[in-house]
Order: structure tokens, then C-alpha cells, then sequence
């Protein structure tokens, strides 16, 4: 069963997409009975605030261009084709690094999900490659039989298999796209293959991972402000550490995680979230109390926070691998619950 078959109870909302796609459609390419849209490498400003949002985390999963075919430019029966994603923010960055040229961009259908992460959840795939070929009638639109793909949606793309499907060759193309023009002028370097993880690159995605972590550590406030209450009842006094615990974990885990990632020890995110929280935290759990339940409970929930939202960021990184992710799945959860549980027993004996 194809993909497009196995996507066949997906329904576009036509209305919503026109009015995403409108500030970049330039026009459309009539061509052997195909409506072809054009594009360029202009970003509008409602493209350049879009691309902010979701940097941001807003509307993340809802971003997206409809799938198949655009003509960036003005190009003819031989110019190259370039595959890519349907999120919007790979689909501009791709056309805007390849202002000035005239090619064709073959858009597939991965739900919005960025080439990278949609090569790992199938999206991006052989098959999935071949019934966009076929669907939006590539075939019948160029003369030549040789696709340009992404490097990093190798993992989930078997080349001899989508010959064999299609009669359509691959070409890996570099990283990133702004090396596309030199690449398509024949220049292949080894800087071209490297997959960089850069403080800048780090830094960005700061902001998403506050937004995504945020929920988790609302509801961790919900709790240890239950548990703050009880200890009151218990004890007729307030403490507020596991409050500051959690917001201390939080930052741990969304920012200093990021920021010190290719330094923190061991290659496990859960445990480098537990070290942030441990280099972050720690100094002030000890000046927090002279009391070392106090501390230790402090440090414990916090460790928890930002081990958990360290191990979410596996999916925002390429220094780990599928085995690793699959791994800290079955470690990361229960280290995280046990920490947390420790914190808040530990916190029982705070000033006894």
C-alpha cells in the first residue's frame, strides 16, 4: 500500500493553505496540462514573521505548504530538481537560498515535519518520493531523470529502490541549503557533508524549548505547590523549595542544556540534564539552607525538571542516534520520577 494511499484520510484545507501560500506564489507555469506554481527567493515580511512564530513555538505542527511541484524561477525541461519537506520554514529557507536560480522543487507530503525528523518517522521516504513524482507530474515536465535530495533525508530514502519504482536517479545534495548554488555548479567539499551543531544553531532553538517545556513545568508547579500545602499542615511552616526547585530545573533543562550541550558530561541527555541542574543549581541549593535535606531535595527535583526536558531535546540535536533515543526512552522517565520522588521525601525531613 503506497503512502498516499495510507494518507488518504488526510484532508487539506484548501482555504487555509491558498492564504499560506499567497505571499510566495508569484504566478503559475502552464505546462503539458500541469498548473505549476512560481516562487522566488523573496521572503514577504509576513513570511520573515511567520518564520519567527514558529522559531518561536507558535503554531509549529500547524506549519506547512501544500505538497507537489513549484518552479522557483524561470526554469526549463533540464534544470535540476531539488526534493524537500512541506514545513514552511525548511520550504523558505531552501527557496532563499536558492535566490536567483531557476530550478524545480518538488515538495512531498511529511505533515509538516522538517526533512531531518521525517526521515526518522517515514515520512520522508522511498515511496513517499515516488508517488509525488507520479502525482505531480514531474514526468512529464523535465527531461532528465536525476533528483537532488537533502543529505540529512538519506536515512529514510533507499536509491536503487526508488530507481527501480520510478526510473529517477538520486543525487545527494550538501546540509545545508545555502550550498545548493555551488553545488549544483559541480562543487562537492567536505565542509558540504559536515553536520555542525554550532553555539548559534544551539541558541536558537532555545525559545522553542522554553515554549515546549513549559506545560511540563506548570504542572510540576501544580504539584509542589500541593505538596508545599501539605508539608504546611504537616509541619506549620513554608519552605517554597520545591517551587524554586522546579523553576530552577527549568532553566537547567531548556538553557543551560542547549548552551553547554557538547560539555556536559556523558551522552545521555537525561544525564546531561541532570549535570546542568547540578552546575546550575547546586551553589545556590547550599547558600538556599544550612539544612542538607534542604539542599539535597532541592537539588533532587530540580536534577528530575531538568533531566526530563534535557531528554527531549534528543529530537532537536544530532548528537545522539535512534538506539540512543530508543535507550534514554527506557531510562529516562524512571530516572527523572525516582529523582523527583527523592526530592519530595527528602524535603519531608528538611529542618528535623
Amino acid at each position: 500500500m503506497t503512502f498516499v494511499a495510507l494518507r488518504k484520510n488526510q484532508t487539506w484545507k484548501s482555504k487555509k493553505l491558498m492564504k499560506t501560500e499567497s505571499p510566495f506564489i508569484t504566478g503559475y507555469k502552464n505546462i503539458q496540462g500541469h498548473s505549476i506554481p512560481t516562487v522566488n527567493g523573496r521572503l514577504s515580511l509576513r513570511d520573515n514573521i511567520g518564520n519567527i512564530a514558529v522559531r518561536l513555538g507558535y503554531k509549529r505542527n500547524n506549519y506547512m505548504v501544500k505538497p507537489g511541484l513549484y518552479a522557483h524561477g524561470k526554469p526549463g525541461v533540464f534544470s535540476p530538481v531539488i526534493v524537500t519537506a512541506n514545513y514552511k520554514l525548511t520550504f523558505d529557507t531552501v527557496r532563499r537560498d536558492l535566490s536567483g536560480q531557476n530550478l524545480w522543487i518538488l515538495v512531498i507530503d511529511t505533515a509538516g515535519v522538517n526533512v531531518w525528523c521525517a526521515a526518522g518517522k517515514g515520512t520522508f521516504s522511498t515511496q513517499n518520493i515516488a508517488d509525488w513524482i507520479i502525482k505531480s507530474g514531474l514526468n512529464d515536465i523535465v527531461n532528465h531523470r536525476r533528483l537532488i535530495l537533502p543529505q540529512l533525508g538519506a536515512t529514510g530514502v533507499a536509491a536503487h529502490t526508488l530507481h527501480k519504482l520510478t526510473g529517477w536517479m538520486i543525487q545527494y545534495g550538501p546540509v545545508r541549503s545555502r550550498d545548493l548554488p555551488a553545488f549544483i555548479k559541480g562543487e562537492d567539499t567536505p565542509m558540504m557533508r559536515t553536520v555542525s551543531f554550532s553555539f548559534f544553531e544551539r541558541l536558537v532553538l532555545i525559545p522553542v524549548e522554553i515554549y515546549t517545556g513549559i506545560k511540563f513545568m506548570l504542572i510540576a508547579l501544580v504539584v509542589s505547590i500541593f505538596y508545599e500545602g501539605l508539608i504546611y499542615l504537616i509541619k506549620g511552616e513554608l519552605q517554597y523549595t520545591a517551587i524554586l526547585s522546579v523553576i530552577g530545573g527549568f532553566i537547567a533543562g531548556t538553557v543551560f542544556v542547549p548552551l553547554l550541550l557538547p560539555f556536559l558530561p556523558s551522552r545521555y541527555f537525561f544525564a546531561k540534564g541532570f549535570f546542568a541542574a547540578t552546575a546550575l543549581w547546586a551553589p545556590f541549593a547550599l547558600m538556599l539552607s544550612p539544612d542538607y535535606f534542604t539542599a539535597l531535595s532541592s537539588l533532587f527535583i530540580a536534577g528530575s525538571i531538568s533531566s526530563f526536558l534535557a531528554f527531549n531535546f534528543t529530537g532537536a540535536t544530532t548528537f545522539t542516534s535512534l538506539a540512543g533515543v530508543r535507550y534514554e526512552i527506557r531510562v529516562a522517565l524512571p530516572f527523572a520520577a525516582i529523582l523527583l520522588i527523592a526530592g519530595f521525601i527528602t524535603g519531608f525531613f528538611a529542618g528535623a
